[in-house]
């Protein structure tokens, strides 16, 4: 429920039962990881934003944002140290699918019922957000879950998330399912020409999905990606007025209407790179640097300790998502993305601290 919650658009009351629920419900004791190297450096990219910030002269109107990017890291190390808990990791990733698939079919019902008109589908989010929200929460753990156990379900939830997005016409999050997919039956498959007609497959999904631009099926245009690539152009423009400190941590929600781009009132730039730039200027390099650097070296991590192939899957399917998403979401703009960042980093850290598999049991991986 917590889960459902968080992609119904319910955030707020989410996020705290969420931290009730780390912190009570699973009884945490401190077994999980210490003051290590990534304390030290979650710690230090948040003094550097709160630094950044206040050089940036943006004064205390961004303070609430700030306090809220404290919650934000709090929240990462409560879900860091409850998935090193025995058998956590699996629980938490089931009740993420689950929940996804329940704000999937809410959406596909009340557009079933007439209650709702596409691509608007779901309850209080919008199209491309709670889509993301399918893909990281849902389409990914459902991959983990099904290359794990083997159980249908887990196909059915998968095609179910992809229908809601279908019809929620969320062209990038269409595409980050279909890579998800593909990754899965690229681990699932150990020939060498079906992994290779996956790879076109792939890549024949990139081409038809932009292709999409100008189709008929195109159903919200102006929304999905003119008045986006104004929003990228503006930001730009703010960041040369003040590349070195940005703008100030959360400053997007006030700056944005200022350049007055388009008849609709976004609160960010639908970018998280384009916002790390604007708020936080030459450290917001830094972290655009950070966020790929980060996801490539777990990836690289996975693979080198020779993990179980679910957990290979799950590293290359979930960073693939993240930073695409990056490309098109303000992804530590509001609890509930915020929250599916510190999901993903916590899972991630972890299965890269597994114990690597022998090579007997490497060579046994279950394939198809």
């Amino acid at each position: 429920m917590v889960f459902f919650a968080l992609g119904a658009g319910q955030i707020h009351l989410a996020l705290v039962a969420l931290g009730v629920f780390l912190v009570s419900d699973l009884n945490l004791r401190g077994d999980g990881p210490r003051r290590d190297r990534v304390f030290i450096m979650v710690c230090m990219v948040f003094l550097a934003i709160v630094l950044a910030t206040m050089l940036s002269d943006a004064g205390w109107r961004v303070l609430s944002e700030l306090l809220q990017l404290a919650v934000y890291v709090g929240m990462f190390f409560l879900l860091r140290a409850a998935v090193y808990q025995p058998g956590q990791m699996d629980r938490l990733m089931a009740a993420s699918a689950a929940g996804a698939v329940a704000v999937a079919l809410l959406g596909l019902l009340l557009a079933a019922a007439g209650m709702t008109e596409a691509p608007a589908i779901f309850l209080a989010r919008g199209a491309n957000e709670a889509s993301t929200f399918l893909v990281i929460m849902g389409v990914v753990p459902s991959v983990f879950l099904f290359i794990q156990t083997r159980k249908p379900r887990y196909l059915v939830f998968i095609g179910i998330l992809f229908i809601a997005q279908i019809e929620a016409t969320s062209r990038i999050n269409i595409l980050l399912s279909i890579s998800s997919i593909c990754v899965m039956l690229f681990f699932l498959w150990r020939s060498l020409w079906w992994r290779l007609g996956l790879v076109a497959a792939a890549v024949s999904g990139l081409v038809v999905n932009f292709a999409l631009l100008e189709d008929v099926w195109e159903r919200n245009r102006n929304y999905s990606y003119e008045e986006r690539f104004a929003l990228y152009e503006g930001g730009i423009a703010l960041w040369e007025q003040r590349p070195w400190f940005g703008w100030g941590w959360g400053s997007s929600s006030e700056i944005v209407p200022r350049i007055l781009l388009t008849d609709q009132g976004f609160p960010h730039f639908h970018s998280t790179y384009i916002q790390f730039l604007v708020e936080l200027g030459v450290l917001g390099i830094f972290l655009t640097a950070l966020w790929f650097i980060g996801s490539l070296k777990m990836i690289h991590r996975g693979f080198a300790r020779q993990l179980p192939v679910e957990c290979k899957a799950y590293l290359v399917a979930v960073h693939a998502a993240l930073i695409g998403s990056g490309f098109t979401e303000a992804m530590l703009f509001g609890a509930d993305r915020a929250v599916q960042v510190a999901f993903v980093y916590a899972v991630s850290l972890y299965i890269s601290d597994l114990r690597p598999m022998s090579v007997a049991a490497s060579d046994q991986e279950q394939a198809y």
